[in-house]
């Protein structure tokens, strides 16, 4: 497949068969992910690869849980088809939770990649300060007025805060690109996929699973495998895109 194929053909699955996907697999899927663009060239992601056992445990232990606090947006998804207007509150619950457990609950035995990253700490912060500070009075140096340099430095100690926000963006894009990429490599390589960000509802507790320490933080998790090919997820989850407003400026 073409680049143009394979992202439009990458769909996100959650009825898997119950088809191994090899380490090597994954290994190359990986491969290609890690050249996904990332701030900085800082390729923030870490990854935690799952066996095909220790995947099905971590879907019995966090399925439920994990999406436990999505089911109000999906009840709020299914409220905004007209089909939903002339029902009742309790039709609309039982609904969704049909909803749920047919179409998505994760089906058959997909592999679990987890991606997370190491926290921000203030000891970067206290860096990215200092430096800023050593720059100020380097470029600060040939000004004679006090209150221009202390307005100056005002800006700095707000600037500060904001640039560290901004790092911390660029971390998070970074990671998106990452997981993307994921899928993209995994589509070319005939591998079904899902971005699943409900399990991070379950961090506290999936934490010690994975082996991660306190300054790690889940992002999170790709389930790869082989579609089973269901029916799609018909006013939730629909392969139909809009498109996209453009605001084309001739000059600023």
């Amino acid at each position: 497949m073409t680049a143009s194929e394979t992202i439009r053909a990458r769909a996100s699955v959650r009825h898997f068969m119950n088809t191994p996907i090899p380490d090597s697999i994954v290994q190359a899927i990986i491969d290609d992910a890690s050249w996904a663009p990332s701030a900085g060239n800082m390729q923030p992601w870490r990854v935690a690869v799952l066996s095909e056992k220790a995947s099905q445990q971590f879907r019995d232990r966090y399925e439920a849980l994990g999406w436990e606090s999505v089911l109000p947006s999906l009840r709020v998804a299914l409220l905004s088809h007209a089909s939903s207007h002339q029902k009742t509150s309790w039709e609309v619950n039982q609904q969704v939770m049909q909803t749920y457990q047919q179409q998505v609950v994760v089906k058959g035995t997909p592999r679990v990649i987890a991606i997370y990253y190491d926290k921000p700490t203030l000891k970067e912060f206290n860096q990215l300060s200092l430096a800023a500070l050593s720059l100020f009075w380097h470029r600060m140096g040939a000004v004679k007025s006090p209150v221009k340099k202390l307005a100056a430095f005002i800006q700095l100690a707000l600037r500060s805060r904001r640039d560290y926000r901004v790092a911390q963006n660029a971390v998070k894009a970074s990671l998106a690109n990452f997981t993307y990429g994921l899928t993209l490599a995994a589509k070319q390589r005939g591998v079904d996929s899902c971005i699943q960000f409900s399990y991070n509802h379950a961090f506290p507790w999936l934490r010690k699973d994975l082996k991660l320490s306190r300054k790690q933080k889940l992002f999170g998790v790709v389930l790869i495998g082989v579609s089973s090919k269901p029916a799609g997820l018909e006013g939730v989850n629909s392969r139909n895109r809009r498109s996209v407003a453009i605001q084309w400026l001739p000059t600023l």
